[in-house]
C-alpha cells in the first residue's frame, strides 16, 4: 500500500506541471459534448422541418387559392395538399385547429414565394391575402347592366348575370364611388357594400325628404334622370324644377335618359319607333314618373331632386357643348332647337 501511495504522489507531481492544460481539456471536452448535442438537436430539427413542415417539391411560386366561404379546415388541407401547397394535410389540420379555433379565413391567397406550413396556417388565421385590392371607381348615372360591364372587365371571376339578378333589386340605391375591392368579393359582397354606403349617404338627408311632402322613390326615381339629363349643379336643379312642373300640370316628362335603361340605347341613337317602345319606363308613352330609378344617381342630383329651382319653364334642352336652354312655350322650345340644334 505504501508503495502504491508513493507512486500516485510521483504521478501528482509528475503531472502537476500540466495540471492547467489538463483542466482546459476536460472543460473543452464539456464544451464540445454541449455543441455536439445542440448540433444534432439542430440537424434533427431540421430533418423534421425539411421532411415534414417545408413547402413541398412541386410548390409553385406565384399561385393563388381562393379559400371559399363556408369550407373547413379539412377541405381547405385537402385542397391545398392537391396544389402541392403542404405535405401532409394531417399536420395541417392539427396546427389550424391549434391556431384558427376550426375557423379559416375566405378569400384569394397569394403565396408569390414558397411557404412553411406556419406561416401558411398563420395567413388563414389572419386574412393575410398578400394582394392588394383592387381600385374600382363607379360613376355617377350609371345603371345595374353598366356597372356589371364595368366591373367585368375588372374581376376575373366576375358574373354579370348574377350581379344584374341581385343589383336590379336595387337600382338606384347603389351608391356610386371609388371602392376598393378584394379579389374574393362575389357579386353579393359588391352590391352589398354599395347598397351600405348608399344607406351611409342618404341618412342625413331623410328627415328633409320626409318633409318635402314628395316619397324617397321619388326622389330617388326623379334623381335618376336628372343625373342623366344635365351635368351642373345649376342646371339639374333648374331641370329638376321643370320636370316636377310637367308632373304638376299632367304633361309626359318625355326625357331621353330612360333608355339605357329601357334597351341600352342613348340619345343619339334613338329612333322615331324606339320613342314608342312600350315600357312603363318610357316617359314619352306614360306620364308622371317611372316605376322606379334607370340608374344610380350621385348626391348631386339627390339634392337637386329634392330641392328644384322654382321656374315656370317647361322646356329644355342641352346644345352640342353642353349648354342648357329653356322655354316656358313649345314654340319656344322649337326655337330653341331651331337655334341651337339646327341639324336635328
Amino acid at each position: 500500500m505504501l508503495y502504491f501511495k508513493e507512486l500516485k504522489n510521483q504521478l501528482e507531481d509528475f503531472f502537476a506541471p500540466f495540471q492547467k492544460e489538463i483542466d482546459d481539456f476536460q472543460w473543452w471536452r464539456e464544451v464540445g459534448l454541449v455543441l455536439s448535442a445542440f448540433l444534432l438537436l439542430a440537424w434533427t430539427a431540421s430533418v423534421v422541418y425539411l421532411s415534414f413542415f417545408s413547402a413541398p417539391a412541386g410548390f409553385r411560386e406565384g399561385i393563388i387559392v381562393r379559400v371559399h366561404k363556408g369550407e373547413t379546415i379539412s377541405q381547405v388541407a385537402d385542397n391545398f395538399h392537391t396544389r402541392y401547397l403542404i405535405r401532409y394535410p394531417f399536420l395541417f389540420k392539427v396546427l389550424a385547429e391549434l391556431s384558427l379555433q376550426s375557423k379559416v379565413i375566405a378569400g384569394d391567397y397569394l403565396f408569390a414565394e414558397r411557404t412553411d406550413i406556419f406561416t401558411m396556417v398563420k395567413r388563414l388565421s389572419t386574412g393575410n391575402y398578400n394582394i392588394k385590392p383592387l381600385k374600382i371607381t363607379i360613376n355617377e348615372g350609371l345603371n345595374s347592366q353598366e356597372t356589371a360591364k364595368l366591373l367585368d372587365g375588372k374581376l376575373a371571376e366576375f358574373d354579370q348575370d348574377t350581379f344584374i339578378s341581385l343589383a336590379g333589386l336595387l337600382e338606384g340605391r347603389l351608391w356610386p364611388d371609388t371602392y376598393f375591392v378584394k379579389p374574393s368579393d362575389d357579386e353579393a359582397d359588391i352590391v352589398a357594400m354599395m347598397a351600405d354606403n348608399f344607406s351611409k349617404q342618404t341618412e342625413p338627408l331623410l328627415e328633409e325628404i320626409a318633409k318635402s311632402g314628395k316619397s324617397f322613390d321619388d326622389i330617388l326615381t326623379m334623381a335618376s334622370i336628372i343625373e342623366l339629363e344635365a351635368r351642373t349643379a345649376e342646371s339639374r336643379r333648374m331641370v329638376s324644377g321643370i320636370l316636377w312642373n310637367r308632373i304638376k300640370q299632367g304633361m309626359k316628362l318625355q326625357v331621353d335618359a330612360v333608355f339605357p335603361f329601357i334597351m341600352e340605347k342613348y340619345s343619339l341613337q334613338l329612333t322615331v319607333r324606339d320613342l314608342q317602345f312600350d315600357s312603363p319606363y318610357n316617359t314619352y308613352r306614360y306620364k308622371g314618373l317611372p316605376p322606379g330609378p334607370v340608374c344610380n344617381p350621385g348626391l348631386d342630383s339627390i339634392k337637386a331632386a329634392l330641392n328644384p329651382t322654382k321656374t315656370s319653364y317647361l322646356f329644355y334642352l342641352s346644345d352640342k357643348g353642353g349648354g342648357m336652354h329653356y322655354a316656358k312655350t313649345y314654340a319656344g322650345h322649337m326655337a330653341n332647337r331651331a337655334k341651337w340644334l339646327p341639324n336635328n
